[in-house]
Order: structure tokens, then C-alpha cells, then sequence
């Protein structure tokens, strides 16, 4: 598995036909409309990535750092985002459709106008400020919601 740590180097092996690309240092990378079908990225640092309407069709992102990364308009259908930490990411209009989010952060998400149609989100966590797309119900999904730092609750800092 290469050592990526740009988006040119990501698109190039990706190209190639290497599609294991784990543990990868990707931090604002700019990937708009990616094609990354199946790609390996789990573990991968993406913080504040650029995927706009990225294809990342059945890819593997589990455990992978995707905070305030851009992944509006994103085709996310099947890929693995168990234990990915999704806290202040924009998915809206992403297609989640068979996702696998169990145990995700999607703490002060946007996932407005997502299609979450049969994506598996138990015990994947959200808080007052995520954004739902409309008539979403959360609790009945499984997700458990996660609220930091709330006056009445300091010295744990979350509360259930």
C-alpha cells in the first residue's frame, strides 16, 4: 500500500489500479468529482476534504477522520463508515443508500436531503445541531444522540 499524502498522488495510483490506500494523510485534499469506487481509504485522515460529488461507490472510509469535510452531492452508496468520524461534514444531497455508519459521528452533520434509504446506523451518534433531512427520524434509525458540553453536564461532557 502506497504512502498518500496529496490528491494527485491518491488520483494517479487510484489510476494505476491500486485501490488500497489506508491510514492515508488526505487533510484538505480537493477531490471534487473523484471517482474512488472500492477505494480503501479506512483509517484515512480527511479532515476537511473536498469530495463534492466524489464517487465513492462501496468504498471502505471505516474509521476514517472526515471532520468538516465537504462530501455534498457524493455518491456513498454501500461504502463503510463504521467508527468514521463525520462530526461537522456536509453530506447534503449524498446518497447513503446502504451505507454502513454503525457506531459514526455525525455530531453537527448537515445531511439535509440525503437519501439514508436503508442505511445502518446503530449506535452511530448525533446531536442537537446535525441536520436531518425532513421527517428523518433519528431514534427509530438506532443513532444515539450525543450533546457536548452542556452547562448542566460539565464534568462529563456528554450527555445521552
Amino acid at each position: 500500500m502506497p504512502a498518500i499524502d496529496t490528491a494527485v498522488e491518491l488520483l494517479d495510483e487510484y489510476a494505476s489500479g491500486v485501490r488500497r490506500f489506508s491510514r492515508s494523510n488526505l487533510q484538505n485534499a480537493y477531490l471534487p468529482s473523484a471517482y474512488l469506487v472500492a477505494a480503501d481509504l479506512s483509517w484515512g485522515h480527511l479532515t476537511k476534504a473536498h469530495l463534492v460529488h466524489a464517487n465513492l461507490w462501496r468504498a471502505n472510509l471505516d474509521w476514517a477522520n472526515l471532520v468538516a469535510a465537504d462530501l455534498s452531492g457524493a455518491q456513498l452508496v454501500g461504502t463503510h463508515l463504521n467508527w468514521a468520524n463525520l462530526s461537522q461534514a456536509c453530506l447534503a444531497g449524498a446518497d447513503l443508500k446502504q451505507a454502513n455508519l454503525e457506531w459514526s459521528s455525525l455530531v453537527a452533520a448537515d445531511v439535509r436531503a440525503t437519501n439514508l434509504h436503508q442505511a445502518h446506523l446503530t449506535d452511530a451518534c448525533y446531536s442537537s445541531q446535525t441536520l436531518f433531512p425532513d421527517g428523518f427520524d433519528p431514534i427509530a434509525a438506532g443513532m444515539r444522540q450525543v450533546d457536548l458540553y452542556e452547562p448542566s453536564n460539565r464534568s462529563t461532557g456528554i450527555v445521552h
